[in-house]
């Protein structure tokens, strides 16, 4: 027959432990569906005082928003205006010489060659991979044992 203690410890695990993965399941739920941010009652956030360095930093957002705003609206301009001038410049070589025009186009095409193998000679220094170090493993030490059949004369 079972100690009676083994046996009040049995089932005190095999209660206890359903019991606590099941409070942690409904604690898991709970905070799954709660939102810390909004407020429990409409009242408190009232009653409560805005904080200074909040709404300080909030002014510094706010104001690195504007002027990340003008920047980006500067860097579109800019685009804008050096799309427009390529166009330009692409139709002032369109009523240049045709020999004019096939130099431009050679020394173009010469660029871009040289352009492309400059950018395969950095890609291909870039990737280089130094082949891993293999060093040989030391020897393994000698086994000394003694034995009673090693003693004996």
């Amino acid at each position: 027959m079972a100690d009676p203690t083994k046996a009040a410890r049995r089932v005190a695990a095999l209660t206890l432990i359903p019991t606590s993965v099941a409070v942690f399941g409904a604690g898991l739920a709970w905070a799954n569906g709660h939102d810390p941010s909004a407020s429990s009652s409409s009242g408190s956030s009232s009653a409560q005082s805005p904080d200074p360095q909040l709404a300080a930093a909030q002014a510094k957002v706010d104001d690195a928003q504007a002027k990340l705003a003008k920047l980006q609206a500067e860097v579109d301009g800019r685009s804008a205006d050096a799309a427009s001038q390529s166009d330009s410049s692409a139709s002032a070589s369109g009523a240049a010489t045709s020999a004019s025009a096939s130099a431009s186009a050679a020394a173009t095409t010469a660029a871009a060659k040289a352009a492309t193998q400059a950018k395969a000679t950095a890609v291909a220094k870039a990737t280089v991979v130094a082949a891993p170090v293999v060093v040989a493993a030391p020897a393994p030490p000698q086994v000394q044992t003694v034995t009673k059949a090693s003693k004996k004369p």
